[in-house]
């Protein structure tokens, strides 16, 4: 066999019921036919060409061979279907392609003759494509005219020849010669095309192929010609254009394209041989710069020419494939997932034509394929151009396929009309299309109140509800009256203290009625307040205080020593109320207008250090009123997120602004998602605006007790992508009447997006799309130009319209880099902000999130910049590199993990950098796991290769301490349990459990588990203070009536462990007989 039959055999082997290499060709007969002439003809076709007699094995030692035999009786059938329609026709021909081969028995060629009418025929042939290819298919054809009519044809080699040929030439120093070539021209990474589908890629390659087929009109063939010179022809204008079309859905400059090639030019006695003769020709573009359409032509033609000198048929394509070492993943297709292919059918222009049958071309959808992605084929009949469009049905739907053929001809038209047009500008989008990007799914223009702001909106809502209750607080609990009357005096008692529009008031206190009393009383004196959260380090805080330079702090007595040596004025609010209280109760006066600052939240900075964003009053006055128009109000909303997150405002003023109650928890309470479901469950909480893995954990534990989401009827996921998992949906199929809803937006825009949930759980997407725009919100998906990209393809969001921040504090270069001209704005003063996240417009208008474009994540709903990480740990005195990278995929599995190289000669442990960073970071910046490298991979261009960074595996950290076994079954059980909640093998009494991976949000995974077991009450904060396995246990003592009770409970626990399902059945059994 030759190297591309063997190919094809291994896949019969592996995969004998497939019939994608089942091709055919069919061609209509306008004349009268002898039928015995026909069959006759055919049957001297097959006795002329030894691969029509030929079937496949293999030999004494198992090589596959062929197997030539001397006369071959081939089927051929003659269908009536003179009273069939054509939409009965077409599929009864495609049918008969279907049939699948034995190719170690059947004939490789089956004949099909459909009668239409004695002068109107439908011949159709199918054969394996290990027989075959395009060039012999036409062959065929040209014969049968010829020989139908008597005309001689001359005798040609067998395929045997060209094998013979092909073995001895890869031996050869032609070969090595041809080898070195294609070594050169496919050196270096071969980057998978990122073409966007539709649908997730299966585990391994399908081959549900559809097809969408055109013809171009005369006018635009006419003009492509006219591009046309020695060196360029319409071959090369197509796939330059093809091309342009791949980088503008991918972004990619370096894009491989596969050409099919008749590979007949090694010797020209092989001109007419039939077989499989076929291979591919590699051609890879560079779409670098701002190329011109013109540039890339040049480009595109050299390459394609050096290629075609050195073609695959001087280097068998499979021979090449196993050269490089190359595997298919069985994701993709090897090399390149996409192929281009220009078909001319030479049989219909024979020169022969008198006395010949008339013929012409039976175009069929083609129904099998190659295992390509997509296949472009170029069909060139007489003066007419057909564009086939194969592709796999598993990866896109035909709806994509026909619009991405749709902008294949506007770049031809753009093309024509300007080939020196850069490639980057050539017009891809109609202009309905374009219109309903930037226009109709923007079109978000409501009223809301510009020029009032937030506090005003609670005043107006005191004079509605005075005697409602605003605030509960465990025992305690406020009027809105009286928190108008405490704000009105913390609002008096700032003004007084120089407090005004865009003075920045920090307010650090614990979660408590001061907290809320202070934002409220900061913003009435026209203020703003920054949040600084008393958990953070201190080093952080003092950053934060001195960025914002604010001139007035509140917090609490007890939090006295972060602020020691500070010039700002501490304003007490637990002891200086009484002071406080002197001021008066009403409404203060102020200048405060809509434009300005509301807050100033800092969140990670890429630089190492935070970044303060603020925003104004007239922004989030938008976002409340959207609330109030599209959401649930004057209900009981829990109040969940820390002040530093801004999710904490939406929660405050979407109750105060409708005249719900905000329900405040402890931050004990937070931590503890159990106690926290059964808060909620206690009291009339009807919303509730969460991080996506506290919904995923709660629905985790509690999925068929429905009875504790009873007062829900609102929940609102935010801070990363929701992912609907099996206990989400079944959760929501046992929830009447509480809805679910997935919002999006950055902290520079707070929320612009949301998605509410519709229809049956059950068929609820795992990945939901982030929604539409919110009212006076515009969101754009554009490439790295700032041009729109098309439905389905993947571009970065811009965000525009009335929510935008009005800059980061202080860092003029950072806002104009972030927030930048909007160019589809008739207002002169309009800006859009590069939100740097990945994603797409889904064909409803929908947007649908992809991922973060630089290295930016978000753990446990917080936002973290890596490079703030790496920054830190780069400042130790030990470390030279630092990289930091997010490991696993689902909410409540992702993990940092930080890489560093220490310098020469120095060594650095796990608990040294841990120690480093804990003073410099917020413990959800703290990587899971330290890996100490050498030095950092590199890609061939310098640049740090983050996939090349080994992956640890949670066996056990390298810590200081020696590993020590459980020691009791308390401790048994307790690491067990650690175990398994964080995918680590073994576990010491001594290991920490942050150490090990653990977070705040894991932890009560384990703590749920620790009730269940031991049966007692058990705060989740003992785990922060006892983080070891022997001292979480001496603290369990203390608390569960001593070590001999729960190591009795722990005995019992294990055995019953151990048990298996009958033995537990069986006991149960035995019980209820004794009871």
């Amino acid at each position: 066999m030759s190297e591309g039959q063997k190919g094809l055999w291994f896949i019969h082997q592996i995969a004998p019921e497939n019939i994608i290499y089942n091709e055919y060709n069919a061609v209509k007969i306008n004349s009268p036919l002898d039928i015995e002439t026909w069959k006759a003809t055919w049957q001297k076709i097959v006795e002329r060409h030894a691969i029509l007699r030929t079937t496949y094995g293999t030999d004494k030692e198992g090589e596959p061979v062929q197997i030539i035999h001397p006369t071959m009786n081939v089927p051929m059938q003659v269908i009536d279907a003179k009273n069939w329609s054509e939409e009965r026709l077409k599929p009864e021909i495609l049918a008969c392609v279907d049939v699948i081969y034995d190719l170690e028995k059947d004939p490789i060629i089956r004949l099909y003759l459909f009668q239409r009418s004695a002068t109107e025929w439908v011949q159709m042939f199918t054969i394996h494509q290990i027989a075959s290819d395009s060039f012999s298919k036409d062959l065929f054809f040209k014969e049968f005219q010829q020989l139908y009519a008597g005309i001689p044809v001359k005798e040609p080699l067998a395929y045997t020849d060209f094998v013979n040929w092909e073995s001895q030439m890869l031996n050869s120093p032609r070969g090595e010669k041809l080898w070195q070539y294609w070594e050169k021209q496919l050196a270096g990474e071969l980057q998978i095309l990122d073409l966007p589908t539709d649908l997730p890629r299966p585990s391994v390659v399908t081959y549900q192929f559809e097809s969408y087929e055109f013809k171009l009109n005369e006018e635009l063939i006419s003009r492509l010609k006219q591009l046309q010179c020695d060196s360029i022809n319409l071959l090369k204008i197509a796939l330059s254009a093809f091309y342009v079309l791949l980088y503008r859905y991918t972004n990619q400059e370096d894009i491989i394209v596969n050409i099919p090639t008749e590979n007949r030019g090694g010797k020209k006695e092989f001109k007419d041989v039939a077989g499989n003769l076929a291979s591919l020709v590699v051609v890879r573009g560079n779409l670098e710069g701002n190329t011109t359409f013109k540039d890339l032509l040049m480009q595109v033609a050299q390459t394609v020419d050096e290629a075609l000198k050195h073609e695959a048929y001087n280097y068998p394509w499979s021979q090449l494939v196993k050269e490089l070492k190359l595997k298919s993943n069985f994701r993709h297709g090897l090399v390149s997932s996409v192929m281009f292919n220009w078909r001319k059918l030479g049989w219909y222009e024979t020169e022969f034509q008198e006395g010949l049958l008339q013929i012409e071309p039976y175009l069929l959808e083609q129904q099998h394929g190659t295992p390509y992605d997509l296949c472009v084929e170029m069909i060139e009949v007489g003066n007419e151009l057909n564009v086939r469009w194969n592709y796999n049905g598993d990866l896109f739907k035909s709806e994509t396929i026909e619009r991405m053929a749709r902008h294949y001809l506007t770049l031809l038209e753009g093309i024509v009309a300007n080939p020196e047009t850069p490639i980057f500008k050539l017009p891809l989008l109609s202009e309905s299309e374009r219109h309903q990007l930037l226009i109709e799914w923007n079109n978000t223009t409501v009223d809301y109140p510009k020029d009032k702001c937030i506090h005003q909106l609670f005043e107006e809502q005191v004079e509605k509800t005075p005697d409602a209750v605003a605030v509960v607080l465990e025992s305690e609990q406020l009027t809105y009256h009286d928190l108008n009357c405490r704000a009105n005096q913390l609002a008096h008692y700032l003004q007084l203290k120089g407090v005004g529009p865009e003075v920045l008031v920090g307010i650090c206190v614990e979660r408590s009625l001061e907290m809320v009393v202070g934002v409220l009383g900061i913003l009435k004196a026209g203020g703003a307040y920054v949040p600084l959260d008393p958990t953070y380090p201190q080093e952080r805080l003092v950053y934060m205080i001195e960025d914002t330079q604010a001139p007035v702090i509140l917090t609490q007595k007890r939090l006295q020593t972060i602020f020691d040596d500070l010039k700002a004025q501490i304003v007490y609010l637990d002891s200086q109320w009484q002071e406080i209280a002197q001021q008066p109760d009403i409404n203060p006066q102020t200048q405060v207008q809509a434009e300005n600052l509301l807050y100033v939240i800092y969140t990670s900075g890429s630089t190492g250090r935070p970044k303060g964003t603020a925003l104004s009053h007239g922004a989030l006055s938008n976002l409340i009123q959207w609330h109030l128009d599209t959401l649930l109000q004057g209900v009981g909303v829990l109040q969940f997120a820390s002040l530093s997150f801004d999710a904490s405002f939406h929660e405050i003023f979407a109750a105060w602004s409708s005249g719900g109650t905000l329900y405040l928890i402890s931050e004990s309470l937070r931590k503890d998602l159990d106690k926290l479901l059964y808060f909620v469950a206690d009291n009339p909480i009807q919303k509730v605006i969460l991080p996506v893995v506290v919904l995923q954990q709660w629905a985790e534990r509690y999925r068929q007790q429905e009875h504790l989401f009873q007062n829900l009827k609102e929940i609102i996921t935010t801070g990363e992508q929701l992912q609907v998992t099996q206990p989400i949906v079944e959760l929501f199929k046992r929830l009447k009447g509480c809805s679910l809803h997935n919002h999006y937006g950055p902290s520079e825009t707070h929320v612009v997006t949301a998605f509410t949930f519709t229809g049956k759980p059950e068929v609820w997407s795992f990945y939901p799309p982030l929604g539409k725009p919110i009212a006076n919100t515009q969101m754009y998906i554009l490439d790295p130009n700032l041009t729109p990209v098309p439905v389905g393809v993947h571009g970065e969001l811009y965000i525009g319209g009335a929510n935008l921040a009005r800059c980061y504090l202080g860092r003029p270069d950072l806002t104009a880099k972030k927030f930048i001209p909007d160019p589809f704005s008739k207002l002169s003063d309009a800006r859009l902000y590069k939100t740097g996240d990945l994603t797409r417009y889904l064909p409803d208008g929908n947007i649908e999130f992809l991922g973060r474009i630089d290295h930016q994540v978000k753990i446990r709903g917080f936002r973290v910049e890596l490079g703030e990480i790496e920054a830190v740990l780069s400042k130790h005195p030990l470390v030279s590199q630092a990289i930091a990278i997010v490991q696993g995929e689902k909410a409540d599995e992702k993990r940092l993990i930080a890489y560093v190289v220490p310098y020469q000669e120095q060594t650095v442990t796990d608990s040294s950098l841990r120690h480093f960073i804990y003073k410099h970071l917020p413990d959800y910046m703290i990587p899971a796991a330290f890996v100490l490298l050498d030095a950092l991979p590199l890609n061939p261009n310098g640049k740090v290769d983050r996939k090349a960074l080994p992956i640890p595996e949670f066996t056990r950290s390298e810590l200081s301490n020696a590993f020590v076994a459980p020691r009791s079954p308390a401790e048994e059980v307790v690491a067990q349990m650690w175990s398994e909640v964080l995918g680590v093998e073994k576990i010491g009494i001594n290991d920490n459990f942050f150490t090990l991976g653990g977070n705040s949000l894991n932890a009560t995974g384990i703590f749920s588990q620790l009730r269940q077991v031991f049966d007692f009450e058990f705060p989740l904060m003992k785990l922060f203070q006892n983080p070891t396995v022997c001292g979480l246990v001496e603290a369990m003592a203390e608390s569960g009536g001593g070590q001999e009770v729960i190591d009795e409970i722990a005995r019992t626990f294990q055995a019953i462990d151990r048990l298996s399902p009958e033995e537990v059945a069986a006991m149960l059994a035995e019980m209820n007989e004794n009871s």
